[in-house]
């Protein structure tokens, strides 16, 4: 089985960091000589398919429990195992929803908060614990998956946007932030996992989040991220698969 970190905007750290080394210049700190780009505006936008959804409660795809763990193989890019081993545990449970997974995939633990209910499992911090307040409570709560499913083939999307809460390249304005997080349900499958093991019925997922920093300095062009992530749960057993690409 092949596994990585939970799907987390690990982007939004990675460009603030990037930003914030590339340092001042350009503005003169009172606006004068920013970039003309237009700030994106403070925005909330949720998109849902069409059609009847999917009662999937009989299936226990989503396992949220206390104590829950998995343990998977970590394949290459060709498919092929790497020797090494990736697990999730969920590690704590506030009794009214409230869940955190810590994923750990070589050197990286990471831990996302969720919040079950029957809407479906809500990530409570998409942008990372490490994001601004100002961007935080703009982003809120986005639903990573769904309960019931959306049907097969429809696109689920969310749009936040607004100021980021934090000058990152040092000319004294400070930034501006869009994300996008898009998914569709692509049906029910049979995954072989090896020779003797098959899982019937399995949901696959496949989502795309983009994330964007709109800088002040003059001259300065958006930096973007883009994560793509196909997921595979099964009936009983929860995450059973997952590919990320960039």
């Amino acid at each position: 089985m092949s596994k990585r970190r939970s799907f987390a905007l690990a982007g939004a750290a990675l460009l603030s960091l990037w930003l914030a080394s590339c340092g001042g210049g350009g503005g003169d700190g009172n606006g004068n000589g920013g970039n003309s780009a237009t700030p994106f505006p403070a925005a909330s936008t949720d998109e849902f398919p069409q059609g009847a959804r999917i009662d999937v409660s009989a299936k226990n795809l989503f396992q949220m429990a206390t104590g829950d763990f998995w343990q998977y193989t970590t394949l290459d890019a060709a498919g092929n195992p790497t020797g090494a081993v990736a697990s999730r545990q969920v590690t704590a449970d506030d009794g009214s929803g409230g869940v955190s997974v810590q994923d750990i995939d070589g050197s990286a633990i990471t831990t996302t908060d969720y919040s079950v209910n029957a809407d479906g499992l809500l990530l409570r911090q998409p942008l990372g614990g490490d994001a601004p307040t100002v961007a935080a409570d703009a982003v809120g709560r986005i639903l990573e998956y769904a309960t019931p499913l959306y049907p097969a083939g429809g696109v689920r999307r969310h749009v936040r946007s607004g100021a980021w809460g934090q000058d990152l390249d040092g000319d004294g304005i400070g930034e501006s932030f869009r994300l996008e997080f898009t998914q569709q349900f692509l049906g029910f499958e049979t995954l072989r996992l090896s020779p003797v093991f098959v899982l019937n019925e399995v949901a696959r997922f496949a989502s795309v989040i983009k994330f964007t920093i709109r800088p002040t300095r003059a001259g300065s062009a958006d930096q973007t991220a883009t994560v793509t992530e196909e997921t595979w749960f099964a009936p009983g057993l929860g995450l059973v698969q997952a590919r990320r690409g960039t």
